[in-house]
């Protein structure tokens, strides 16, 4: 093979050769002509070469001699990864910076100059000095306006929902807390939010707040002198007065005698209230509807209801009934996930299935129930329902011998001497007396169950499928380990154990 050199190359020597060769073929980019050292100091050194060197991305691109379309311009170099995405978040930066500039609304006069153009189709608007006001009709029957909008020169908003003004919390998740539309976007935000709204889309409870709030705004602005005035024309006006007036007996076909009077005084007793309460306290308006009887009247109802169903109720029947009540108010529980409860505040569900399994850890609550205590306030509400108890069982038992585990003729000889007192005065004649056996198994109910709600048990007792059969299952369960369920032999041939559970599922329903 023979090698052929042009005549531009003869002559030349070796580092010659080299640098002439370079300059002929690879654009000057691609050619390095000095080094670079930087020195202990930190200063740099530049030193020409003699043999000049390519870059690691050199690549020819001039050619003599040949057709003119294989020369060419090299690209310019391209930048490395770290430096291009540097550049493209400055461009992003710069970008939102400009874009947030021309978002802004700098000034009432800004928003007055364009809001108009953002407008679409539907909406009309009123310019003034002091706001802006943009609205939405309803023409397919009467025509009305459904929503608007109002800017005012702090650039505030207020919005009206079918003549209701809105919350301005309702919209913070466009305006912000400061409830300014200071951003272009916002405004958009706002129509378009806005547009959706469709008439008699207000809910009831809306229309009364708005309502209320106009009258009390109404009503502040009215002299403490004038906010009575209605209460005693409205007294004045009472069928009682007009009657005493007229000289009237009886009814005179209207109300009774006893309810005129109470109209009238609790009238009487409002407007006196009411002048107390501002000459003391200086409101700027009071809700009488807030002053209500409803608890006592509840409390009364009770009353009736415990009595037979009795409208008038003695003295002696009020008594009774409070002795009852606070009996049936005995304890409230504590569940480690919903706080302390009373016994009345449980929902009870019928359970899907009556099968239900019992896992190995609830028998663990046998050696903890004598955490559980019971104080000797309480003691007379367990005697007091165990008598309740005793009594259902004993209705459906003929056998006096089966009877006697349950009821006793007796009083209970308690070490707490109150309880039982205190069960005295509740009995007429007519109360069973439960035997120690009858109060020991709702005992053992009330500490099993509460157990089941403490924090070791709660979230496995609740995920199981019928709670009334499990706690009668451990219950039962308990009496068998302490030996509590005893084999009675009778003539009448019943079965004692099914008597005993009917006992403690009776128990059980005190729960559930």
């Amino acid at each position: 093979m023979s090698v052929r050199v042009s005549k531009d190359f003869v002559g030349l020597t070796n580092i010659e050769f080299n640098c002439c060769s370079l300059h002929k073929t690879f654009s000057s980019q691609f050619i390095i002509k000095e080094d670079l050292i930087v020195r202990d100091d930190g200063s740099e050194l530049v030193v020409p070469t003699k043999i000049w060197k390519l870059t690691n991305d050199a690549y020819p691109s001039i050619f003599p001699n040949q057709p003119s379309y294989l020369p060419h311009e090299p690209s310019t170099s391209r930048k490395s990864p770290s430096e291009r995405i540097t550049a493209l978040k400055l461009r992003d930066e710069q970008n939102f910076a400009e874009w947030c500039t021309n978002d802004t609304v700098n000034s009432f006069e800004i928003f007055q100059e364009t809001y108009a153009k953002k407008l679409g189709d539907g909406w009309l608007n009123i310019r003034t000095d002091n706001f802006v006001l943009c609205y939405r009709l309803d023409i397919s029957q009467c025509p009305s306006i459904v929503v608007s909008m109002k800017i005012y020169k702090d650039l505030t908003v207020e919005i009206w929902h079918d003549s209701v003004l809105l919350k301005t919390k309702s919209y913070h998740f466009i305006l912000g807390e400061h409830n300014k539309c200071d951003r272009w976007t916002k405004f958009d935000s706002l129509l378009s939010w806005l547009a959706a709204f469709k008439p008699n889309d207000v809910k009831p409870n809306e229309k009364i707040e708005n309502a209320m709030h106009l009258i009390k705004d109404a009503y502040s602005q009215q002299d403490d002198s004038d906010k009575t005035l209605f209460f005693n024309n409205n007294k004045s006006a009472l069928p009682l007065e007009k009657r005493k007036e007229l000289g009237l007996p009886g009814k005179g076909g209207k109300l009774t005698k006893e309810t005129q009077f109470a109209l009238q005084f609790t009238t009487k007793s409002l407007i006196d209230i009411a002048n107390h309460i501002f000459k003391e306290h200086t409101p700027e308006y009071i809700l009488l509807g807030k002053f209500q009887t409803d608890s006592l009247e509840a409390r009364f109802g009770q009353y009736r209801q415990m009595s037979g169903g009795n409208y008038n109720v003695s003295c002696l029947q009020i008594f009774e009934s409070e002795k009852k009540i606070k009996i049936v108010n005995w304890k409230n529980f504590h569940s480690e996930k919903k706080g302390e409860f009373h016994i009345k505040s449980l929902e009870i569900f019928e359970a899907t299935s009556e099968e239900f399994e019992v896992d190995e850890e609830f028998y663990e609550v046998f050696d903890t129930t004598t955490d559980v205590e019971i104080s000797p306030e309480e003691m007379p509400a367990f005697i007091y329902i165990s008598g309740y108890v005793a009594k259902k069982v004993s209705q459906k038992l003929n056998c006096d011998l089966c009877t006697s585990q349950f009821i006793t003729t007796k009083g209970l000889e308690y070490e707490i001497d109150t309880a039982c007192k205190y069960v005295s005065l509740l009995d007429r004649g007519g109360l069973k007396w439960p035997t120690k056996y009858t109060l020991e198994i709702l005992v053992e109910s009330y500490q099993i169950f509460n157990k089941l709600i403490r924090k070791e048990f709660e979230k496995e007792f609740l995920k199981a499928n019928n709670h009334k059969q499990l706690l009668e299952h451990l219950v039962f369960e308990k009496m068998e380990l302490l030996n509590s369920v005893p084999e009675v032999s009778c003539e009448c041939k019943n079965n004692f154990v099914l008597i005993v559970k009917q006992c403690i599922s009776i128990s059980a329903n005190i729960f559930f």
